[in-house]
């Protein structure tokens, strides 16, 4: 019960997989860790296919990390789920520990991991809102797969707004972890002006999927939980 497995999508981020995967590796606890290729460029096979001790799963379309992480979450062989985005910048043995810890000493409560890099953002619940650093009791999940349907997904994708509407219906109690030091590479870094507005439509069609009213009442839950 005490063991996790590790869900990781990717559609062409191949630049820091490698390091994520070695830190996620070292973790006692960690004992399984799938990796989701979303139907990536060739350049990302070479290096997705040349990282040992993994699960490597193959989506043959773009599916969207939705469906990515549902591939991920039918392989899963231990009952809790780790969910972890494949450019993060800057991952530790801490922020891994950080996560776990919290998730064990809150009865298993899920846990949502927060960047530490941006106050304005934190202030607003921006961060947790869209954070896919996350750990879920696996009969949660199973239990609420709507979580992966991508018709309620944006087309595949931010599954974490999905997750936030289920953690609030339901009144499940979660928590937020800070997790400092710990960053991503932001679209508009990816791609410039294109990630920015990339960015923008996203959350346009986000409030277009919850309503403003859901959306704003959201950040402003999240707002309010206290991050370890």
């Amino acid at each position: 019960m005490n063991n996790f497995t590790l869900i990781i999508p990717s559609y062409n981020d191949y630049q820091y997989l490698p390091h994520i995967i070695k830190v996620a590796q070292k973790h006692p606890l960690i004992k399984q860790i799938i990796l989701v290729d979303d139907a990536s460029n060739q350049i990302s096979k070479e290096v997705f296919k040349n990282i040992p001790d993994i699960t490597l799963l193959t989506h043959k379309s773009n599916k969207g990390k939705a469906q990515a992480l549902k591939t991920g979450l039918s392989k899963a062989s231990n009952q809790n789920i780790i969910f972890l985005d494949s450019d993060l910048i800057g991952l530790s043995q801490k922020h891994l520990s950080l996560l776990i810890n919290s998730y064990q000493e809150n009865n298993r409560k899920p846990q949502i991991g927060i960047f530490d890099d941006s106050l304005v953002f934190r202030l607003i619940g921006w961060t947790a809102f869209f954070s896919g650093q996350r750990i879920y009791p696996k009969e949660f999940l199973d239990g609420n797969l709507q979580i992966f349907n991508n018709k309620g997904n944006i087309s595949g994708y931010l599954i974490e707004t999905k997750s936030n509407q289920i953690l609030f219906d339901s009144k499940t109690d979660f928590n937020l972890v800070r997790l400092k030091g710990l960053t991503q590479k932001q679209k508009i870094s990816k791609v410039g002006l294109k990630g920015l507005i990339s960015d923008l439509k996203v959350t346009n069609l986000v409030i277009r999927q919850i309503g403003l009213k859901n959306f704003l009442q959201s950040l402003s839950r999240l707002k309010t939980i206290s991050a370890s």
